[in-house]
């Protein structure tokens, strides 16, 4: 019913990058709906009563037809290691309700937090975040993420972290990494050490 959806950080009464936001959501209705997006996150936020200036996530489903809204207070999972999993044919190149091939493939992490997908050899993302990793001089994301995240782009724009092809051989190289989205902002003082991914045999 519902074949898209946008999640927003709320936080002291405040959308965090609209702006970004917005984009991403006008592109991805133009590109599954051949149309142009009638529907403003603006909008279905003041039509909202926040009761407290706490963190909350804004989730909208949506179609071209109709939306739907959950907001509920955030709480962050302490993600401290990840599994690689390969995932070679699978794309997720715009935020679909449909999530059961990673949830799927999430129920292989073993003991660890999150998975860490690969595609072909390369590196992508967690099942919920975009990942960096910290080369001891600067910061670098995957260049070809299943997901372009809001947060990631922001980060981009500022040049406070750089693009690069990762392939899964070359994460013993790093020294250590981040997971970042629309609800968790860039704090290298987050950072985990690269031995806590547990790499493919």
């Amino acid at each position: 019913m519902f074949p898209l959806f946008e999640s927003i950080c709320i936080e002291d009464y405040k959308l965090k990058k609209l702006e970004l936001h917005q984009k991403r959501m006008d592109n991805s209705y133009l590109k599954y709906f051949k149309t142009k997006n009638k529907w403003s996150i603006k909008k279905i936020f003041h039509s909202l009563k926040i009761q407290s200036n706490h963190k909350y996530k804004l989730k909208i489903n949506y179609s071209d037809i109709e939306y739907e809204i959950r907001l509920e207070k955030y709480s962050k999972n302490k993600i401290k290691s990840l599994k690689c999993v390969e995932l070679n044919n699978y794309s997720y190149d715009l935020k679909y309700t449909d999530r059961s091939v990673i949830n799927r493939n999430f129920k292989l992490k073993s003991f660890c937090d999150d998975i860490l997908i690969i595609k072909n050899g390369l590196v992508t993302d967690s099942s919920y975040c975009n990942i960096v990793f910290f080369d001891g001089l600067r910061w670098v994301t995957p260049k070809q993420p299943l997901l372009k995240g809001v947060q990631r782009n922001f980060l981009l724009t500022k040049k406070k972290i750089f693009e690069k092809k990762i392939y899964v051989n070359q994460i013993s190289k790093y020294k250590s990494f981040v997971l970042i989205n629309s609800m968790i902002e860039f704090n290298i003082t987050d950072a985990i050490n690269t031995n806590k991914i547990i790499l493919p045999i």
